[in-house]
């Protein structure tokens, strides 16, 4: 299904096609496909992985803005979470309505602050938390 996914959202890549590509590659094997996975849900759309090209994008203006607290809403299999605390070393709390993506996440990254919970019943401290990162704004417009 990721396949399927990926083959049909490539066209909306445009100039940045091969990049997207490129970086899929590369860190794909670098995280070993850990947060490839992914689940259908009645009560949600399924959960299509951030390309790491736009997590690559993400990470310089993290550093550049001097970001240090992160919550990346709909956290799915943790992909963001993952990449920006092994390259950025910045604490992300990940926020997952997905049982299933939920309990995937944690057993590959048991030391990451990742809660189940609807986005409407968590908890924000917005004064602590720099960046939060929903999924809409993890889409590349080409």
């Amino acid at each position: 299904m990721l396949i399927i996914n990926t083959l049909y959202n490539l066209h909306k890549y445009g100039k940045n096609f091969f990049k997207v590509i490129f970086f899929e590659i590369i860190f794909s094997i670098y995280f070993l496909f850990k947060t490839s996975k992914t689940y259908k849900n009645s009560n949600i759309i399924d959960c299509v992985p951030t390309p790491y090209y736009f997590l690559y994008l993400l990470s310089g203006l993290i550093k550049n803005f001097k970001i240090n607290n992160i919550i990346d809403v709909g956290s799915g299999t943790g992909r963001i979470i993952l990449f920006l605390e092994k390259f950025n070393k910045k604490k992300v709390i990940g926020i997952e309505c997905n049982s299933k993506a939920f309990e995937y996440s944690k057993r590959i990254m048991p030391q990451s602050k990742i809660f189940l919970s609807r986005v409407e019943d968590f908890q924000f401290n917005f004064k602590k938390n720099d960046l939060v990162i929903d999924r809409k704004s993890t889409r590349l417009n080409s």
